[in-house]
């Protein structure tokens, strides 16, 4: 099992003090070190935040940035050396400077450097001289030495031994240094547009096999809290539209460290002075548990940790942003109720209610039924009435599964359970199982109120009979959810 040790590193020397200061604090207050039987580990504390730029080398703070990736290291390097897993919680993304560099010392590492931006920038192409919008070209070795060579070590780590994973801001110019593309380097880039094109098992898969090889002593995780959706994550200081969602984040962690070479991970920019009430706080904490333990191929405490987002079934979205399954995309959808490994998506409201189910096949998402349409999947038959009824049957013994019926109040019938047919009806107020015996009609199981903006609670109906509150999502299809 894991060791996990906790550095808090609250340096926001490569950016400004307005909040990210703040952020181990509240995460360790929200119980991180808890959940994961962590240790606590040193606080390293910065030099004073100077604000004035170095005229020579064009970074705000060069010299303090230096002076504190050597602190940082020396910590870091502790940590390694004593066999735990350094989980460093920033702080502003130079923290990243101290993390490789503590490596660095020790020999070539890769790099998973999730992000929403890909912080290639050169300083005089950056009038606020942040160093946190430049600390991947910096640790690749580009920039001025005082910062991109400490120790005279640098790169940190070499572009052909580091993967740039779901970047989404194309405008800002840190994606370019010098004139000089981060795709036009050895650096492998899979942005945001690629994952959603290829998938994200494809961009997981091929960074990793980046990062993990067995030529590198292992590698460390970069997690920017920006690389997150802005509409899951608006805690942060420059936000952009769209991004990966919780599980997704939560999914690539645990692939990482599943390979067995994950070395150390650390998280930046979240901004607990955007997050008054600490929801965003604790949405950060539960992403990290669940990737982490997920690793650890504990599948009930990943269940247990996911606490409602994500991992249960009731997305319904009442302000109207698209949620997306796959390659569809689906407006002011809810996810009520699951059977038999099936998720029932419910889109729209009124007659212009449309029903989708999906699954898992082979590890790959399949839509059993689209839009009130007959979908595919080798393990059932679908047909479709002229009355707009969808029946789903075994495909090999025929066996009667479950029938669709769209409408204002979507309902499902499903198949006879020791003599009792089970419906589930939904609307924008309650989801409802009932049991039929005969002409007697039970409420088995009532949920009001199911509007969340994004969690909530689903029914499981399985079929031994046993109705229960929530229904945890396989891996394959967890990462679909954005």
């Amino acid at each position: 099992m894991t060791r996990y040790e906790i550095i808090e590193a609250p340096s926001v020397l490569g950016l400004f003090p307005k909040g990210v200061e703040g952020l181990s604090q509240v995460l360790l207050a929200a119980g991180l070190a808890e959940r994961l039987s962590a240790a606590r580990g040193p606080l390293v504390t910065p030099p004073p935040y100077a604000g004035g730029i170095d005229l020579e080398s064009g970074v705000r703070n060069a010299a303090a940035l230096a002076d504190y990736a050597r602190a940082l290291a020396d910590e870091v390097g502790s940590v390694v050396s004593s066999g735990a897993f350094p989980i460093v919680l920033g702080g502003d993304c130079s923290i990243l400077l101290g993390s490789l560099l503590a490596l660095r010392r020790r020999g070539r590492y890769g790099l998973l450097f999730l992000d929403g931006h890909a912080d290639f920038a050169h300083p005089s192409e950056d009038p606020d001289g942040e160093a946190a919008s430049m600390d991947l070209a910096l640790a690749t070795g580009r920039g001025p030495k005082v910062v991109a060579d400490i120790e005279d070590r640098g790169p940190l780590v070499r572009d052909e031994d580091a993967a740039l994973l779901g970047y989404r801001v194309f405008t800002d110019g840190t994606d370019r240094h010098l004139g000089t593309h981060v795709r036009d380097t050895a650096i492998l880039v899979h942005d945001l547009d690629d994952i959603r094109r290829d998938g994200l098992a494809t961009a997981i898969e091929a960074s990793l096999a980046r990062v993990a090889r067995d030529d590198l002593s292992g590698f460390f995780v970069h997690l920017d809290a920006d690389v997150l959706d802005d509409a899951v994550m608006p805690a942060v200081d420059y936000r952009a539209p769209g991004g990966l969602r919780f599980g997704e984040v939560a999914r690539i962690v645990s692939a990482a460290l599943a390979t067995g070479k994950a070395v150390g991970l650390e998280l930046t920019i979240f901004n607990p002075a955007l997050d008054p009430d600490g929801t965003l706080a604790r949405e950060l904490v539960d992403m990290l548990v669940t990737g982490l333990k997920a690793s650890e191929g504990d599948k009930t405490a990943c269940e247990q940790e996911s606490r409602v987002r994500e991992m249960v079934i009731c997305l319904h979205d009442k302000g109207g942003a698209m949620v997306q399954f796959g390659g569809s995309k689906f407006a002011r959808c809810s996810v009520p109720f699951a059977f038999e490994g099936r998720y029932f998506i419910i889109e729209g409201q009124g007659d212009q209610t449309a029903v989708s189910v999906i699954l898992s096949e082979g590890g790959a998402p399949v839509f059993e039924v689209l839009r009130n349409e007959p979908g595919g999947s080798s393990g059932s038959s679908v047909s479709r009435s002229g009355a707009g009824v969808i029946t789903v049957t075994d495909a090999v013994s025929g066996e009667f599964l479950y029938k669709v019926h769209p409408g204002s109040q979507a309902s499902v019938v499903f198949g006879t359970v020791q003599g009792l047919e089970l419906e589930a009806r939904v609307d924008d107020e309650r989801i409802v199982v009932r049991g039929r015996q005969g002409e007697e009609v039970v409420d088995m199981i009532k949920v009001t109120n199911c509007t969340f903006d994004g969690a909530g609670a689903g029914v499981r109906v399985d079929r031994d009979g046993k109705i229960s509150m929530g229904a945890p999502v396989p891996p394959e299809l967890l990462g679909l959810f954005f």
